[in-house]
């Protein structure tokens, strides 16, 4: 059986219907494919990272006329409010360790150095901020961090006895706005410069106190 298929005279044959962009849409297409890329770059840019531990391996010892080294701590950390150092990522106390078992090196034949950690504390004072309207255009200091450090250095069972002592206390402010990664480095940083000052003034002190086991 043979199919045929006639035209309708009267019935109009419709054009095919072409599909055309307008000009103004392509733009804004190829405008979103643009931003959509940059985001997307953005956003495979790594963090920045967290601040390494310090150390003192680059520090020249302080040789002590002893036969042993002992570092003992004991300052209590709160673990509250206002105190934080428990939160550091290297708490202070931690630092203050690394720190004297790289800068006194035992020496001697008998006898024990007893370095002492007696505070290692970080306070968090909460600060006045600007009100109003003109606090939505100001960036306030919104907290201060004041870092305290003590040790106690006993010399017991050698040749010469005897005891010094030093302690530093520095402080930061930090912006309402900072960062997780910023307050991280600052943290490290107070840490660093209340150790570099505790430091100067222990050695100082060693010195004039303990200059006998000295060697």
């Amino acid at each position: 059986m043979t199919v045929t298929a006639a035209l309708n005279p009267d019935r109009p044959i419709m054009p095919l219907k072409r599909n055309r962009s307008h000009p103004v849409r392509i733009l804004a297409v190829a405008l979103l494919t643009l931003t959509t890329a940059l985001v997307a770059a953005c956003d495979t840019t790594a963090p920045p990272g967290r601040p390494g531990p310090l150390t003192f391996d680059t520090m020249t010892p302080i040789a002590l006329d002893v036969a042993r080294l002992e570092v003992v701590d004991v300052y209590q950390a709160p673990m509250q409010d206002p105190n934080i150092d428990h939160t550091f990522p290297q708490t202070p106390t931690d630092a203050m360790r690394a720190w004297a078992q790289n800068r006194f090196r035992p020496e001697g034949s008998s006898g024990t150095a007893r370095l002492i950690i007696q505070d290692a504390s970080v306070r968090k004072e909460e600060l006045p901020r600007t009100g109003g309207i003109a606090g939505i255009f100001t960036r306030d200091q919104s907290e201060r961090l004041t870092a305290a450090m003590r040790v106690r250095l006993e010399i017991e069972g050698a040749a010469r006895g005897g005891y010094a002592e030093a302690r530093a206390r520095r402080s930061v402010t930090l912006a309402e706005d900072i960062s997780v990664a910023e307050r991280e480095a600052a943290w490290a940083s107070l840490t660093r410069d209340t150790l570099q000052a505790l430091d100067e003034q222990f050695v100082e002190t060693v010195n004039r106190e303990l200059a006998p086991i000295l060697r």
